[in-house]
């Protein structure tokens, strides 16, 4: 990986929401150019609460967070995982190297503790070429999402439609227009 920027700040809104932060709480927050076979593909933006991991460094970010927050004694119960299909931005083609316009994937994924906690959200652009090629004609995009104000069995659920998931919700499944 390619360390674009490593900071430490306050949390906004909706990251105190995310991480269940209280007011003047921190988070880690860095992008990386993520390369595979000497192919930078993904752009990876992802944010950790602070009180977790206090000497996390750039080191870590380097090498692989999952083994980071292994190595804590803390393990990681789930994924939360959302997909949608985007177009490369000019400032995404400068960081991948690639032209303005291709087809990429935007990945929102949250990494939930044992306990409950989430430890990691991340967005990741990755260039949709690979899955294309894997896919072929096959490529089958949701067009909308069963979404939850919380992730427990008490939430309150609805469907949205495909990159409309409001603020506060969460997206836990393609939609029933999807399953057609």
């Amino acid at each position: 990986s390619k360390i674009v920027y490593f900071i430490i700040r306050k949390a906004n809104k909706e990251e105190k929401q995310i991480f269940d932060l209280k007011d003047e709480e921190l988070i880690w927050e860095f992008q990386r150019i993520r390369i595979v076979d000497y192919k930078m593909t993904q752009i990876e933006t992802s944010k950790l609460p602070v009180y977790l991991f206090k000497d996390l460094d750039k080191s870590d970010i380097e090498y692989s967070i999952q083994k980071y927050v292994k190595n804590k004694k803390m393990k990681i119960s789930h994924h939360m995982t959302t997909y949608e299909a985007v177009l490369i931005s000019k400032e995404q083609a400068g960081l991948l190297d690639c032209k303005k316009g291709i087809p990429a994937m935007k990945i929102l994924n949250r990494g939930i503790l044992e306990n409950g906690l989430v430890s990691i959200y991340s967005e990741i652009i990755d260039i949709a070429k690979e899955y294309l090629e894997k896919a072929g004609d096959k490529l089958v995009l949701p067009v909308d999402n069963v979404i939850a104000d919380a992730f427990s069995e008490e939430a309150n659920t609805s469907v949205a439609d495909a990159g409309q998931i409001p603020d506060g919700w969460m997206g836990l499944d393609i939609g029933p227009k999807s399953v057609e």
